[in-house]
């Protein structure tokens, strides 16, 4: 990214004194060839050089503008030096500066062009990975995300976890207060996930329906159990009710943990399966509860369970 920043900004360097170049030794040509020129031919010509030359090289507005000060000051030395006359000199400096106002009235439009094109791409981006209810990261992002840091965990030789958080009997909870509260639920729950994990590289996203993922990078054995414990901790503090819940008066989540060292006989889907059967393990032990799970990893190097999963809705 360095690069391609630096890259650019030689290159509004170079275009500027590329335009006071190009102009001067045009209009050189235009001025030499003027006696030969029907009359009023080099002043079109002039002026089409000059929104031509800004066109081309695409100098932002500021660059435009200061571009066109210095070739006006030296355009009108090289006419002062010359044997045209008043008349002609007045002329010519004055289409030229049209031409320079007109050319940077062009890049002030191309310029806010430029910059609503970029947000409305922006935007766009934004939406492509969010999810509209809760705003977290969507699946789809989780996914790429979970590839990039696998591979540069493994290049720097630290630690992942990921906490695969799901709202216990969340069907029980659409079914007696309904699916906008439902919706209310899984926003606040949301939003106490996004509290909990504020590292810079921490990252949360939903997962699928009620379930929710959470990654953690160079993440030690006493931080993921800080994060396991403050999740739970704002979970609590939101006392959302849950009439109809089984396994306490107020919404509560199972949290299933996958805590590794990526290495190359390791696979990001098996990581993702480690996580998931820990979750069914927590579910299956009466929910409402952390459950971790690192020693059965290596069974899992084809992504395939060794275990038979426990159903627990």
């Amino acid at each position: 990214v360095s690069g391609v920043a630096n890259a650019a900004r030689w290159y509004v360097m170079f275009a500027e004194y590329l335009l006071m170049v190009i102009g001067l030794v045009l209009m050189g040509f235009e001025w030499a060839l003027a006696p030969t020129l029907p009359v009023g031919r080099d002043l079109s010509v002039t002026l089409m050089l000059v929104v031509c030359v800004h066109t081309l090289v695409g100098l932002r507005v500021e660059q435009a503008v200061r571009a066109n000060l210095l070739l006006v000051i030296a355009y009108t030395g090289a006419l002062a030096l010359g044997s045209a006359s008043a008349a002609t000199s007045l002329a010519t400096i004055g289409i030229l500066l049209l031409g320079s106002v007109t050319a940077t009235f062009v890049g002030i439009r191309l310029d806010r062009e430029s910059r609503r094109h970029f947000l409305e791409r922006r935007a766009l981006t934004a939406t492509a990975v969010r999810d509209g209810l809760t705003g977290l990261y969507n699946r789809r992002r989780f996914d790429e995300h979970l590839n990039t840091v696998w591979q540069l965990a493994q290049r720097d030789g630290v630690p992942l976890a990921l906490l695969l958080v799901d709202i216990d009997c969340f069907k029980r909870y659409n079914d007696w207060h309904g699916h906008q509260a439902g919706d209310a639920c899984l926003k606040a729950v949301a939003g106490a996930l996004s509290s909990s994990a504020r590292r810079p590289l921490d990252f949360t996203a939903r997962y699928g329906g009620e379930e929710f993922a959470v990654i953690l990078y160079q993440a030690s054995r006493s931080y993921v159990q800080e994060i396991t414990a403050a999740i739970q901790a704002n979970i609590a503090a939101l006392a959302i009710p849950h009439a109809d819940s089984v396994v306490s008066e107020r919404v509560t989540v199972s949290i299933g943990v996958a805590h590794v060292a990526p290495s190359l006989h390791r696979s990001s889907r098996g990581f993702v399966q480690l996580a998931d059967q820990a979750l069914y393990q927590a579910k299956a032990e009466g929910r409402n509860r952390v459950i971790s799970n690192e020693s059965a990893y290596d069974s899992l190097k084809t992504g395939i369970f060794r275990v038979q999963r426990r159903a627990a809705s």
